[in-house]
């Protein structure tokens, strides 16, 4: 079927045709295709000044460049009446970019005014961005 008589022939131009239309309609249809971002929660492991290394890696969706938000539990919360464990409440820190990536664990550079330790959370929110029309 892809032989030089298939290719030449009028069917064979014909199926091309199609295809490059159906190709060109399916390329402009993708930037309307909303981006969808995986949430991504995970601890700090490791402070070296600005250099955070993060217990969550390649396993996790984490890829250089992905920016995290970094905070600390400030307080735990729970409901009065059934006693049940709220989320607590977080003040955020700052935040980190991913320069690194491993299997189960990751390295981001740390910006922001507060001093991390190990234990704070990292954190990127799950988000749907559906570009412009």
């Amino acid at each position: 079927m892809l032989g030089n008589e298939f290719v030449d022939s009028l069917l064979g131009e014909a199926s091309r045709n199609a295809i490059e239309k159906i190709a060109g309609q399916l390329d402009s249809f993708a930037e309307k295709i909303p981006v969808l971002s995986i949430g991504m929660e995970g601890l700090v492991a490791e402070v070296a000044g600005n250099s955070l290394t993060l217990n969550i890696g390649k396993k996790s969706g984490i890829k250089v460049g992905d920016k995290l938000t970094v905070l600390r539990e400030v307080r735990e919360v729970t409901d009065p009446q059934t006693g049940q464990r709220l989320p607590p409440v977080v003040e955020p820190l700052g935040e980190a970019t991913v320069t690194e990536v491993a299997d189960d664990y990751a390295t981001a550079s740390f910006s922001g005014s507060a001093e991390v330790q190990v234990g704070d959370r990292v954190k990127a929110a799950a988000t749907s961005a559906i570009p412009p029309q």
